[in-house]
């Protein structure tokens, strides 16, 4: 059984939609990683998570202790098999260290869970691979084009960049992508 758990210092984004793109891959990247693995054998997937690790202390709260542990809730999409989910998570029915995690019997998850079926899952490895398998060829043909990309708006690649005051980027190589609101370029919906 595996959970993967990466941690944040800042702003944690759990959508991985924009991986249709080549975007928000890292977590997708360590199922992979994991999957095609020789050190592991049959790994059961039991979630994939961000969880942040610095934040600002409310500086008065009379629920502090409670506040500290919200800010460090686990981030992230969950299996929908409850008997493996029940491994990694013994409180999934109303989760005491996953946001917005809970079940019901009579009417299954929340309305804000993020769960992935073994179908999603495979899809989503797959996925992956093919990715990184087209990249590795790119860098292969020694093909470097400047293509950053303009997602929701934000130029997302240039954000970071130690280089962006002396890049050579114009306007013309923007490539706007349009946003992915669910996960059914992977085969299924989400």
């Amino acid at each position: 059984y595996f959970s993967i758990v990466d941690y944040k210092s800042g702003y944690i984004d759990t959508h991985i939609e924009p991986m249709k793109y080549g975007l928000h891959m890292q977590l997708p990247v360590y199922l992979y990683l994991i999957h095609y693995s020789k050190i592991f054998t049959n790994p059961i997937f039991t979630g994939i998570y961000y969880q942040n690790i610095l934040f600002n202390y409310p500086t008065y709260s009379k629920t502090l202790e409670k506040e500290i542990n919200e800010r460090t809730f686990l981030h992230g999409y969950s299996t929908e098999d409850t008997s493996v989910l029940e491994r990694f998570d013994p409180t999934y029915e109303k989760s005491e260290f996953i946001k917005s995690l809970s079940y019901k019997e009579e009417k299954g998850f929340g309305t804000y869970t993020k769960t992935m079926n073994e179908d999603i899952l495979y899809n989503l490895v797959k996925y992956t691979k093919d990715h990184i398998d087209k990249t590795t060829d790119s860098i292969l043909e020694a093909d470097f084009e400047i293509n950053p990309k303009m997602y929701a708006g934000k130029n997302i690649s240039c954000e970071f960049c130690p280089f962006k005051d002396i890049c050579y980027t114009k306007e013309k190589d923007l490539t706007y992508l349009t946003k992915v609101e669910d996960l059914s370029f992977l085969g299924g919906e989400e």
